[in-house]
């Protein structure tokens, strides 16, 4: 009996992520893997086991490579928040759309612990750099000292989640736009 072939992990897991993205993880089977790819469904099997397995890998590498939503550390930090939410609204639908990956994350990680855990650290990860550019904004005199720094982080966590679920329920781009406008409403210059 032959030795089996085994894929090269990351470039597999970058095509896999795509074809995630392109059709989600609900409509992404074994053999549309194994297709783009050009593998037998045997070798997908054998190099990353079930079709959940390799979700969570791809999941995995998505943020390991520093594809999350990430702040722009090189610009001011009141624009650096302000550009995480256009960027995310710019990207919808595209090549690293965070919300797709993510919201099949959430569907999957009710049912799978170990996906729930990794969700929970990418949302307090994504917190903890709204926290730290507002602090960063305060210090720099961008945004105001009576603003909230852990308060406001939270919240804008959650809107930034939110936006998600408006992005993919179709909203149109002014009341995506209007979020963008309410960022800027917490986060004032000082007086």
């Amino acid at each position: 009996m032959g030795r089996k072939r085994l894929l090269n992990i990351e470039p597999a897991l970058d095509q896999t992520l795509a074809l995630v993205l392109e059709r989600g993880y609900g409509n992404t089977s074994h053999q549309n893997i194994a297709d783009r790819l050009g593998a037998l469904r045997s070798t997908l099997y054998a190099t990353f086991g079930g079709r959940r397995t390799l979700f969570e890998q791809v999941l995995r590498r998505y943020i390991d490579t520093g594809r999350l939503p990430v702040l722009n550390d090189s610009a001011p930090p009141r624009d650096a928040l302000l550009q995480a939410f256009t960027s995310a609204i710019d990207n919808a639908g595209g090549e690293h759309d965070y919300y797709q990956l993510m919201s099949d994350a959430l569907d999957l990680g009710r049912r799978v612990p170990d996906i729930a855990d990794t969700i929970k650290a990418t949302y307090e990860e994504l917190e903890t750099q709204f926290r730290a550019a507002i602090e960063r904004g305060q210090a720099a005199g961008e945004i105001a000292g009576h603003v909230d720094p852990a308060g406001v982080a939270c919240v804008l966590l959650g809107m930034y989640l939110g936006l998600g679920v408006l992005i993919r329920a179709g909203a149109g781009p002014a009341v995506l736009h209007a979020v963008t406008d309410q960022v800027q409403t917490l986060l004032p210059a000082p007086a």
